[in-house]
């Protein structure tokens, strides 16, 4: 059972991701330290913007780097601005994104969940013909400062068929993450 639980745990640390913030020198410290086989998350943040998220992301991936951008739905304007950023995605080769709803107050335009927009998004792939990217989406073990967690369950339960994969926060606490999966693995 401990060599299981060893090859899991090494799965686990081989299957991990870097998760990057746009700042002005932070692809050229990538660039230096990080490994190529290594996938990197771009976060999205009010104040830096989606753009700076997305340019990060295009230029990883121009250096041969497996990048997920978070496109913050609080951040995405309307459904054109949408089709420009999926546009924009899929020219670099970018097929993977994390889609939380992120902390925008107030909202740059209609979306005001991830929910909102994931519901564009899979609408937008249905008219052009082309397939959903592969989309992470939130899930709090420890809960989320602000929203109670019958909410943050019930939303997973919402986005569960345009999500590919969660994503956690932070959380130290073995047995709370293995109740909180099992919680998940239910739904």
């Amino acid at each position: 059972m401990i060599r299981r639980g060893l090859r899991l745990a090494a799965v686990a640390v081989a299957a991990g991701r870097y998760e990057v913030m746009p700042t002005p020198t932070i692809a050229e410290a990538v660039l230096e330290h990080v490994p190529r086989d290594v996938t990197v998350a771009v976060t999205a943040s009010p104040t830096k913007g989606l753009d700076a998220t997305l340019e990060l992301s295009c230029q990883l991936r121009g250096e041969g780097y497996n990048v997920v951008p978070h496109v913050s739905a609080r951040l995405v304007r309307d459904v054109t601005d949408l089709a420009e950023i999926v546009a924009r995605l899929r020219e670099h080769l970018i097929s993977d994104t994390f889609v939380p709803a992120g902390d925008a107050d107030p909202p740059a335009g209609r979306f005001d969940s991830s929910l909102s927009l994931l519901e564009a998004l899979h609408a937008l792939c249905i008219e052009e013909g082309t397939l959903l990217p592969r989309v992470g989406i939130t899930g709090y073990p420890e809960s989320h400062p602000k929203i109670g967690d019958d909410v943050t369950i019930q939303a997973m339960r919402d986005k569960r068929k345009y999500a590919s994969y969660v994503v956690s926060n932070l959380c130290f606490d073995a047995r709370t993450l293995n109740g909180w999966v099992r919680c998940a693995l239910a739904v």
